[in-house]
């Protein structure tokens, strides 16, 4: 395990699921410098309390512009993971929002090995996709955020609670 410090900006601390959990404002935000390593399995994962998305949705977790894991996407696409392979984002999408209904653990995996990928909403996979093109970590932003879009497009803010936020360098599954 390796630790990835990011700034908080302007988000402030709360009681949460697992111990503090921040606050956002649609304005707040957590950076972490870098894109954790670029993997190729990634697997992302947070506690969050969704109070209300923005124009375009609510970026839980977002790797640049090349790997995200978005609540309330606009389209009904809802709860949503997706990622860049450098000529098209892949989406794979719950159609289910969650803006006013509490708490709940959001999980995007993306096995690149075996070409899955798979959106979980309390354990439940909500979404699953067969995509078979790969990650592309060019030209999408050079760093990891929290609350924000990874490349600071104002459209997909998030306001609400979030807390015990994990990205792992590979596929994990309910198993």
């Amino acid at each position: 395990a390796s630790s990835n410090d990011g700034a908080i900006n302007g988000a402030t601390w709360t009681t949460g699921k697992s111990g503090g959990a921040l606050s956002f404002d649609g304005n707040d935000y957590v950076q972490i410098p870098g894109l954790l390593g670029q993997p190729q399995n990634i697997t992302i994962s947070a506690w969050a309390n969704l109070h209300g998305a923005d124009i375009g949705g609510a970026e839980l977790v977002s790797l640049g512009d090349h790997v995200s894991l978005r609540l309330d996407g606009t389209g009904g696409k809802g709860a949503m993971g997706f990622y860049y392979d450098g000529t098209t984002w892949h989406v794979t999408s719950t159609g289910v929002s969650y803006a006013g209904t509490g708490r709940h653990h959001f999980v995007y995996v993306i096995d690149d090995t075996n070409n899955i990928q798979k959106v979980y909403i309390d354990g439940v996979e909500k979404g699953s996709t067969a995509y078979t093109q790969s990650i592309v970590y060019a030209g999408m932003g050079y760093n990891t955020f929290i609350g924000r879009h990874g490349n600071g497009d104002g459209n997909y803010d998030f306001n609400g609670l979030v807390d015990d936020v994990r990205v792992y360098n590979k596929a994990l599954s309910v198993h």
